[in-house]
């Protein structure tokens, strides 16, 4: 019965308009992550998107073999989503930010690096090379990469969905 269970909750949870089923593995584990309010473990369609960011400079999408793919440029920033969950993003510019759940205004491009030691979850990481960094919340695989100028201050944010 819990299987079953299980199956109907994955089924419904797929993309529902105007619902919010957490993935079965959210990638970043409990935390509520977002960017500009899409929350990275909920399901959106283009519709809600739209609504809420309002139209993008380029739109596409195409049917491939794990569902619909749909890219979203706004500015320098570009989103990707698979069947309604965003799986990559790349801010370049100050339109949006990320973990505004938890800073105001959240962090966004052009904010110092240490923006990310005021989340009370995850740790900063510096990758070895000259500006650039990445967040990791917890063990988990998915981590948020920071690309920073010499004065620290983040020119780009990206992050890609590992499965």
């Amino acid at each position: 019965m819990k299987k079953i269970f299980s199956i109907f909750y994955f089924m419904v949870g797929l993309c529902l308009p105007n619902q919010s089923f957490p993935q079965l593995s959210p990638p970043l584990g409990d935390i509520l992550f977002d960017v500009s309010f899409i929350h990275l473990d909920s399901c959106y369609t283009k519709a809600q998107i739209l609504a809420l960011w309002g139209e993008p400079r380029t739109y596409h999408q195409h049917e491939s073999e794990f569902g619909l793919d749909e890219s979203y440029y706004y500015g320098k920033n570009g989103f990707e989503f698979n069947k309604g969950y965003m799986t990559l993003f790349s801010l370049a510019d100050q339109m949006f930010s990320i973990f505004n759940n938890h800073i105001p205004g959240g962090i966004k491009v052009g904010d110092p690096v240490t923006q990310f030691n005021q989340l009370i979850f995850g740790k900063l990481h510096f990758k070895g090379k000259a500006g650039e960094f990445y967040f990791q919340i917890g063990d988990a695989d998915d981590v948020i990469q920071i690309i920073a100028d010499e004065n620290n201050l983040i020119i780009e944010i990206y992050y890609i969905l590992h499965v």
